[in-house]
């Protein structure tokens, strides 16, 4: 997919689906340019089955570690002591 951003154009491809608590959640690498590679503020974004962002404002940098886990995505949708 292909998103136009301002005056450069944001290309986005999912890259993973869990299902966590029932709920299915896909992580979708977002990118400018012509290689994800290229892009050095490269970022995951999380959605829910219906197109929801699960995490505007609060995207999850590529630090090199690759994909987010289930196990980083479970605890970010349902922090310890949050309600």
């Amino acid at each position: 997919m292909l998103k136009q951003i301002g005056s450069g154009a944001l290309h986005t491809e999912t890259v993973a689906t869990y299902v966590i608590d029932g709920q299915h959640v896909e992580v979708d690498l977002c990118w400018q340019g012509k290689e994800p590679e290229q892009d050095a503020d490269r970022f995951y974004d999380l959605f829910d089955a219906d197109g929801v962002c699960l995490n505007e404002g609060s995207p999850f940098h590529d630090d090199g570690e690759g994909v987010p886990t289930i196990e980083t995505i479970t605890e970010f949708l349902n922090p310890k002591g949050g309600e």
